[in-house]
């Protein structure tokens, strides 16, 4: 088995480009091709069968309409429709704009004259009043699996409290719900380890300069467990916050969730609405049995903010270190779910098998 790419760079995408369709920033973060584990070779070297993917970015309307499948190499698009290559689609990369782009591959690739792939997603719908994982599609969060990685390369941490703030908040981009919410939260940054940077304030956790720590990307480096000695309660501002029931919206978690997992931290998801079920349908446990959690469910982007000022405001009012430390079970539930969670790409690796050896998969091929 093997992965083919165009040439020596190892990126089959078109563009660094944010607002193409093709794009590597995927592979930038946590590259497919090592998660996978097959040797990779160029694409005028290749031999015999081999598996090809591209990463998507979400995309403006104007890439959708230019259609950049229609870019792959005509060899490819011959061997895919000839069975010789095996095309996987890998759409893990955030979704910023909230727009749902799975359901418009079928389309795209019918006009590129493509017609079989396979397409791996970190997301999640929310249907009938019950997560679901999209069709034809494999889930994979290489987001979490990037946190994973990162955290088998760290030592345990023990559980413990050193004069902890109630509240972690940490910002990278003060996007516009991180800056609404932080607004919100300027009367109660007595409470806080909180950094961010926009026009409104300007804060920075005591413990960092900058806020260089939330932006990097984990490389074994950084040591984090002091997040997790210092404060009570994280509150996560996820980089979606989507309203999803009545939409075709998705729910995708990014490593700034992963992280409470790995650092034994409760938490509160300032996120898109369903987050927090999207991670209970995963095996996580929330912690509705200690506070309200209804402002998972609250549609509109002002009154879900709204909500979770409100719990805040509540749980300010409580001794939360010792709501923390009674409570550990939960923390390390979601530990060891985080750390022994199975290979999210062992269906997929096995399909790839079964069609390697000429057996063509039945349930995630697409016609």
């Amino acid at each position: 088995m093997i992965i083919a790419f165009k040439n020596k760079s190892l990126y089959n995408s078109y563009s660094k480009r944010p607002d193409k369709l093709l794009h590597q920033v995927t592979d930038y973060h946590i590259p497919l091709y090592k998660e996978l584990g097959y040797p990779t070779t160029t694409l005028d070297k290749v031999k015999g069968k081999y598996i090809y993917y591209d990463n998507v970015r979400k995309p403006n309307f104007d890439s959708i309409k230019n259609n950049e499948f229609k870019l792959l190499p005509d060899k490819v698009k011959d061997d895919i429709n000839n069975d010789k290559c095996f095309y996987i689609i890998n759409d893990c990369e955030v979704d910023l704009d909230g727009g749902n782009w799975i359901y418009e591959y079928p389309k795209l690739l019918k006009e590129a004259n493509i017609n079989k792939y396979h397409i791996i997603t970190g997301k999640t719908t929310y249907r009938d009043n019950q997560i679901q994982y999209f069709d034809n599609t494999y889930f994979c969060s290489m987001f979490e699996r990037k946190v994973r990685n990162y955290a088998h390369k760290q030592s345990e941490i023990t559980k413990t409290l050193t004069n902890p703030k109630k509240f972690l908040c940490v910002n990278r981009s003060p996007t516009r719900h991180r800056s609404l919410f932080m607004s919100k939260m300027i009367p109660m940054l007595n409470d806080f380890n909180a950094s961010i940077d926009d026009v409104i304030q300007k804060v920075t956790y005591d413990k960092q300069t900058d806020i260089k720590l939330e932006a990097k990307p984990f490389d074994g480096e950084e040591d984090l467990s002091y997040w997790s000695r210092e404060n009570c309660i994280y509150i996560i501002t996820e980089s979606n916050f989507h309203d999803i029931d009545n939409t075709n919206n998705s729910i995708c978690l990014t490593e700034k969730t992963y992280k409470a997992m790995m650092l034994k931290l409760p938490f509160i998801i300032v996120g898109s609405q369903h987050s927090l079920k999207m991670l209970q349908y995963q095996g996580y446990k929330t912690f509705d049995n200690l506070w309200d959690e209804s402002y998972d469910d609250v549609l509109g982007h002002e009154d879900r903010i709204d909500a979770i000022t409100k719990l805040i405001k509540e749980l300010r009012t409580r001794d939360l270190e010792k709501l923390v430390m009674n409570n550990l079970d939960i923390l390390e539930h979601n530990y060891r779910h985080f750390m022994n969670n199975g290979d999210e790409l062992i269906t997929l690796k096995y399909d790839i098998e079964r069609w390697f050896n000429d057996t063509t998969p039945e349930s995630t091929s697409n016609p």
